[in-house]
């Protein structure tokens, strides 16, 4: 072996009193145990991966290092100092022994000696280690401090100690190595560089735990920054009190949308990895107080996220970002809590949303949610965190380059300056990248190399591919095929990707990839990559049609494994066959592959994603099973799409594709064309609000004309009752409608009702009730009517998901409002939000709190009015992007209180907020007027949106009073008799206020009959309006005393203004 300089660390162990031993002994004794005591040395430094270089006398020296280095000699080298101690004292035969011994690390010069074999160590680290032990004291083990440096956190360690060592112009510093400590240390670098992004870190939790405000904190840079060092060195100032749990999203992490959550709640939940998530998950909601059934039904909703199940309910979206939140938000209620999601780059578009979801929480809590990611999730969500007032956003910059200096000095004490600034100059501040190139230096040094032949890799990849390079064989092969299962690997899963090797030899190679400081062992044969650039490293190094087969296998086991796992490896098994076609030339399926066993992959994958309200992810996946199908399977999946996807847009594209389809059959089943297209009706009726451009009244009509027609080829009762539900959801007013036509679909509409209830369908009953009230609003304007309807379907809750229930709620306070019972409608609001269940949203009553909104705001409940838009803001904040249009009601009327109270603040809060809600540039001209006009207050707007014979009436009512009240114009007797003429009956708002512009337009006898009536309809704020124009037009001092006590009870600065303007005659 030729002569090589390498690193190592080196034990010298000595008995003490050996000389009075030989004094007091027979020779043979002494020889005895001293025998016995080498050969306890030669085990335990075998043991612990050391070389036993030589005995001198009743010395042992031995070298960790050498032949081969494991990365983690130091901590070997102590750890059999502690062993040997412990195994000579332990031994009969050489109890009596003392042993004093030294350790230290550094740089020595090796050769092997031709003739014996033994080693020839040579260089000042062997002469400190000899030292030491020569100068500690019976029983102790004295270690150098660079040892003590390399195994920092490993070990404890008594007071540094200076030594004048024999031989050395300077002391010599050392400590007494005390104990090992328990649990594997990791070694890294110094954390250099982030004291001001730390500080932030912990200003920030003070502020969360103090305040109990919970915190959302995002730190962005490139990798190797140290985003997860960073949150390290936070999470271990923190006080054992403070739970800090983490969910790691994957490189694949938009196909597998909720599998972070599992190490998330384990975390959270200090479940073994092994462990059911779903009883202590029960346990938890227990013991804050929920009752069994609410926690058993929370369970099942968050469980739908997990697939810790086979359940195939579905659930509403809402429900289960509501019923996360609630958990995270019950558990730091009690407790501090640090949640952690790293590299979130990766995740899933719904894991975003969700995330996004649980921060907007308004309520009290010690919680500090940190969101790791690289810059890419500002590209994918330029608003990310934007305008929250609980929001911090933290950009790593790169080391500077005297830190990346200090970096590369602790790191290795050898390298000389001109090399150090070599690497600072490639790093680029970069601390992974840092240490890497440190790494790479020194394994040139134990490879021979000279300084000046040293070539540095010019990239962190180049770097960590140069230390897979030189992995011995088996080990490479297992750290490439381990990158394919992910972040995480499992021995069990990488032995199904590698069957030649013997699972002992996959564990051995797991094990010393460890030992590299390429992985990191999680237990339970679970292994993940120290640092996600060496997983890209190594997945890249795999051929691609190796990649291809791997993908394959894995997909092919964990189809077998599903059984067992419920739905938890249904998305990951799908991901696999979809990353192994992708991989594959044009992306076609590899031969041999059956295209059955990836259809069903990808639609039980999509099925999942849909019962977890992942409707993103759940078209992605039938969108690729689509391209990948046969042709005869497009319209049975395109169909498909629109049923799981429920409602919006693709819900619509999924029919609409799947009755193009069939259209293009030549002797296609009528009864198949005409299911698809009432289902397509069924989402432009009832839910028309989800879509970005919702159908005028005669799209809608010609295309159930084509239904009809269909139906009569085919006829079918559940297609007909479906049908005449879709229908009556179509927005028409009954002066255009024929009453004979109306009533037909009135009885059609109770025939549904009738044979859902028949088979027990309450959703399908609520929504036929919900279609009966519908007609009875719009076609023959009987409110009352339509409140028993909603009642019914409020009566049967209890059967009704969370959709279902919040709607007949909703519906129940439009039509109090409706009737004119404005403080009923409040009151209803407010018994709905009693009502809903533990962990359900507050915002799936955002319909029902516009309403309660616009009744405050008439009735003269001014306060509520502000107070109730405040908590639709929120709603519109924490809930989905569908909390839009439907909220106009109820922003006219904040707008209306805030600029009548002067409220600069407010107004302008809501006005923002509306004009988002309009969103003008996805509408019809006919319904962007009626926005346009409210925006602009523009009355030659209003009046021409007034003169259209279509359009809601409560709407209509408020552009009046905005021309009124505001604008001060005056509509012509001929309009307003056309607006009368567009409906047989109006909303009370409506009559009174087209009475209020009537009497506008005659004298004072006719504005104080008005008056009067609106104070009997209850429009307190109207009234109050209305005899201000009165006594503004009288002068006298009675109207004036009137109008004034009235404006200063609603709080109406502006109008009070404009009264103190023309003072009354006294």
């Amino acid at each position: 072996m030729p002569e090589e300089r390498r690193v190592v660390t080196v034990l010298f162990a000595d008995v003490t009193g050996s000389t009075a031993l030989a004094e007091r002994s027979d020779p043979e004794d002494v020889r005895a145990i001293l025998g016995r005591y080498y050969s306890i040395a030669r085990e335990v430094v075998a043991e612990h991966g050391g070389t036993l270089e030589k005995f001198i006398g009743d010395a042992v020296m031995a070298v960790f290092g050498i032949p081969q280095a494991h990365g983690d000699d130091a901590d070997r080298a102590l750890a059999a100092a502690l062993m040997l101690r412990q195994r000579v004292a332990a031994d009969p035969e050489t109890a009596a022994l003392l042993l004093r011994m030294g350790v230290n690390t550094g740089e020595v010069v090796a050769a092997r000696e031709a003739a014996g074999g033994d080693f020839l160590i040579t260089g000042d680290a062997v002469n400190i280690a000899a030292r030491l032990q020569q100068n500690a004291d019976e029983g102790a083990i004295l270690v150098g401090n660079r040892t003590r440096r390399a195994v920092a956190g490993a070990f404890r360690f008594g007071d540094d100690q200076r030594i004048a060592a024999k031989g050395k112009t300077a002391p010599l510093s050392a400590s007494v190595l005390l104990e090992q400590l328990l649990g594997r240390r990791v070694q890294r670098a110094p954390f250099l560089g982030r004291a001001t992004d730390l500080a932030q870190l912990d200003l920030v939790a003070r502020r969360a735990f103090s305040e109990r405000r919970p915190q959302l904190v995002t730190i962005s840079a490139p990798a190797g920054t140290g985003k997860s060092r960073l949150v390290e060195e936070f999470a271990a100032r923190l006080g054992g009190d403070v739970v800090v749990a983490t969910a790691q999203c994957l490189p694949y992490g938009a196909a597998v949308t909720f599998l972070p959550l599992r190490g998330l709640l384990r975390g959270l939940l200090r479940t073994g990895a092994d462990e059911s998530l779903l009883v202590p998950l029960r346990n938890a909601f227990i013991t804050v107080g929920h009752n069994e059934e609410d926690a058993q039904r929370l369970c099942a909703i968050i469980g739908a996220t997990l697939g810790d199940t086979q359940e195939t309910a579905r659930h509403d979206r809402d429900e289960i970002f509501a019923a996360w939140r609630l958990l995270i938000e019950v558990l730091a209620t009690h407790e501090p809590l640090v949640v952690v999601f790293e590299d979130l780059h990766w995740a899933s578009d719904t894991l975003l949303d969700l995330v996004e979801h649980v921060t907007v929480s308004r309520t009290s809590a010690q919680l500090v949610m940190i969101a790791l990611a690289r810059p890419e999730l500002l590209d994918r969500r330029p608003t990310w965190g934007g305008g929250r007032r609980n929001f911090t956003s933290l950009a790593l910059e790169p080391l500077s380059s005297d830190e990346a200096r200090q970096l590369v000095g602790v790191l290795t004490e050898t390298v000389p300056g001109r090399i150090a600034d070599r690497i600072v100059e490639r790093a680029g501040g970069n601390p992974f990248f840092v240490g890497e190139l440190v790494r790479a230096y020194e394994d040139h040094r134990r490879a021979g190399a000279q300084d000046d032949d040293i070539v540095l890799p010019d990239t962190v990849h180049a770097t960590v591919l140069a230390r897979i390079d030189g992995l011995p064989t088996s080990e490479r092969t297992v750290l490439e095929y381990a990158a394919v299962a992910g972040r995480t690997a499992r021995a069990a899963a990488v032995g199904t990707l590698v069957p030649e090797f013997a699972p002992d030899q996959i564990t051995d190679a797991l094990e010393a990839l460890v030992e590299r400081e390429l992985l990191t062992a999680q237990g339970a044969g679970a292994y993940t990559f120290r640092h996600i650039v060496i997983r890209e490293v190594a997945y890249a190094t795999l051929p691609r049609a190796d990649r291809v087969r791997a993908h394959l296998r894995l997909a092919r086991w964990l189809d077998e494994e599903a059984s067992a796992h419920g739905n938890e490896l249904v998305e990951l098994t799908a991901y696999h066959y979809r990353q192994a076609i992708s991989l594959s030339p044009g992306g076609r399926i590899p031969e041999g592959l059956p295209v059955a066993t990836v259809m069903r992959a990808l639609e039980r994958a999509a099925q999942v994603a849909s019962n977890g309200g992942a409707y993103r992810e759940s078209e992605q996946q039938l969108r690729e099973a689509i391209r990948l199908g046969p042709p005869e399977e497009h319209l049975r999946l395109s169909e498909m799409l629109g049923d799981l996807m429920r409602f919006g847009d693709s819900a619509i594209d999924g029919y609409a594709e799947a009755f193009d389809l069939w259209r293009a059959i030549p002797t296609g089943d009528a009864g198949v064309g005409a299911r698809l297209m009432i289902k397509r009706l069924d989402v432009l009726g009832r839910w028309s609000g989800s879509l970005t451009r919702p159908l005028d009244s005669d799209e809608f009509d010609a295309l159930v004309a084509v239904a009809r027609r269909l139906l009569d080829q085919a006829p079918d009762e559940m297609l007909e009752a479906q049908l005449a539900c879709a229908r009556a959801f179509q927005s028409r007013t009954s002066a255009t409608e024929d009453p004979v036509s109306l009533a037909d679909l009135v009885r059609k509409v109770e025939s549904a009702r009738t044979l859902y209830a028949e088979r027990g369908n309450a959703e399908a009953e609520s929504e036929a009730l919900d279609a009966l009230g519908s007609i009875h609003v719009s076609g023959y304007g009987d409110f009352e009517r339509a409140l028993g309807f909603a009642r019914e379907r409020i009566a049967n809750s209890a059967r009704l998901g969370l959709l279902e229930r919040g709607d007949a709620w909703s519906v129940s306070v439009w039509d109090l409002t409706l009737l004119g019972r404005y403080r009923d409608a409040i009151a209803t609001y407010e018994e709905a939000r009693r009502a809903l269940r533990a962990g359900e949203p507050g915002y799936i009553l955002a319909h029902a709190a516009t309403w309660a909104t616009y009744c405050a705001m008439l009735c003269g409940r001014w306060d509520e009015t502000l107070s109730l838009a405040d908590a639709l803001i929120s709603m519109r904040e924490q809930g989905p992007d569908g909390i839009g249009r439907f909220t106009t009601p109820a922003f006219v009327a904040a707008i209306r209180v805030a600029a009548a109270r002067l409220d600069a603040t407010r107004l302008a809060r809501y006005r923002s907020v509306f004009v988002a809600i309009a969103d003008v540039t996805h509408l019809q001209p006919t319904a962007r007027l009626m926005w346009e006009a409210f925006i602009g207050a523009d009355a030659r707007m209003a009046r021409e949106y007034l003169a259209q014979p279509t359009g809601q009436r409560e709407r209509k009512a408020e552009l009046i009073a905005m021309i009124l009240f505001e604008t001060g114009e005056r509509i012509p007797e001929i309009e307003l008799d056309a607006i009368e003429q567009q409906a047989t009956r109006e909303p009370g708002v409506m009559t009174l206020r087209i009475q209020a512009a009537r009497a506008l337009n005659r004298g004072p006898a006719e504005l104080r009959d008005v008056v009067a009536a609106m104070d009997r309809g209850d429009l307190v704020s109207d009234a109050a309006r209305v005899a201000a124009l009165l006594a503004m037009r009288t002068g006298t001092a009675a109207d004036h005393d009137d109008a004034e006590r009235r404006l200063r009870a609603l709080g109406d600065m502006l109008y009070l203004q404009r009264l103190a303007e023309e003072p009354p005659a006294r």
